[in-house]
């Protein structure tokens, strides 16, 4: 079995089910997916793109929107969030309220 490849960025976030505020672990597939450890602020690693199916291109600009994974520590239920790259630096991290989590409690 194949087991997919992460990157995580640790970030204070309020969970949204239980309201608890804490530093949680977000999973998220962006840049070289070897994973890495981030917080805001740092700058992303992006793949070269030379091995085959190797997802984590540098966008254009090094600006990017996309989601992460987070379990809360606290209660146990998970939700997405939407991370912010600009210049190639993680710049922000919000919870997205649009999505629904797999765990069902």
């Amino acid at each position: 079995m194949i087991m997919g490849m992460y990157n995580y960025l640790y970030a204070e976030i309020t969970c949204p089910i239980c309201k608890q505020n804490s530093k949680m672990e977000i999973e998220f597939r962006i840049g070289y997916l070897n994973i890495d450890k981030y917080i805001i602020g740092d700058k992303i690693r992006w793949s070269d793109g030379l091995k085959k199916g190797l997802k984590g291109k540098r966008p254009q600009d090094g600006n990017l929107i996309d989601e992460g994974y987070v379990v809360c520590e606290k209660c146990n239920h998970d939700f997405f969030v939407v991370i912010t790259i600009k210049n190639d630096i993680i710049v922000d991290v919000k919870i997205d309220n649009t999505k629904k989590g797999y765990i069902k409690n």
